[in-house]
């Protein structure tokens, strides 16, 4: 949702591929854009560069489009890479936007750190790290990169500047795989996995992990954080953990 349009992204391996703007009262369509074929699972990021807004689309090809009229503004990479699917969302911090490494049939992709000029100006490559494709989408806060690699839960803290190694790869104990993106609720991250194990880990003064808890369901889809109450989608039941009423 932005600006009273639903906007959605619609590619997949066969047949027509675009991105579409709606008017979510009546579904009424506003505009539409020709997109590449090929499975595309990230949602579309708004990001603010000076006066102008500019959404994002990670994938093989990452492009920047006009939220207003869906013209497309810019593309960096390849239209297409054989098929395989694009799963994690870019994040952003200010006018730098982190796309997820995305991997072709061979071979290892890059996690890209991307500076988003204005004006319809290519955008700048401030640095990239070999990384294979990913699930989870990663977390920008406080000028660093949380990733999440899905198939070992292990996760890396990078600086988003520099694109230095903060922390890790730490594999969190008794998190062995996680397709959930991480979260940040009252200064803490959250990682769950697949098999119910929650790791709570403190950002400062140093990442360290506080707890870990355990709910019995199983869990792919990510947390969300409301006011004070984190809710998990299981494939069982939906959770909402909170502190305990006053009443």
């Amino acid at each position: 949702m932005h600006d009273g349009k639903l906007i959605q992204l619609w590619a997949h391996r066969g047949g027509e591929s675009f991105l579409v703007a709606l008017e979510p009262a009546s579904g009424k369509e506003l505009w539409r854009t020709p997109y590449p074929s090929g499975n595309n699972c990230s949602t579309p990021l708004v990001v603010r560069v000076g006066d102008e807004e500019q959404l994002v689309i990670a994938g093989y090809q990452t492009s920047g489009f006009d939220p207003d009229t869906g013209k497309l503004l810019w593309s960096v990479g390849r239209p297409d890479a054989g098929g395989n699917t694009t799963m994690a969302s870019p994040v952003a911090l200010g006018e730098l936007v982190f796309v997820p490494g995305q991997r072709p049939r061979a071979g290892s992709g890059q996690l890209r750190a991307l500076i988003v000029t204005g004006g319809g100006e290519p955008v700048e490559e401030l640095w990239s790290i070999r990384s294979d494709d990913n699930i989870p989408s990663p977390l920008a806060y406080d000028e660093r990169l949380f990733f999440l690699k899905g198939d070992s839960a292990q996760l890396t803290v990078w600086n988003a500047a520099t694109g230095e190694v903060e922390y890790g790869p730490e594999r969190l104990a008794g998190v062995d795989e996680a397709w959930a993106s991480p979260v940040l609720a009252g200064g803490r991250l959250y990682v769950i996995g697949r098999a119910g194990t929650v790791a709570v880990l403190a950002l400062a003064p140093e990442i360290s992990v506080l707890a870990r808890n355990e709910l019995p369901d199983a869990f792919d889809a990510s947390p969300a954080v409301a006011g004070d109450e984190l809710f998990l989608r299981g494939k069982r039941q939906l959770w909402c953990v909170a502190e305990p009423s006053s009443r």
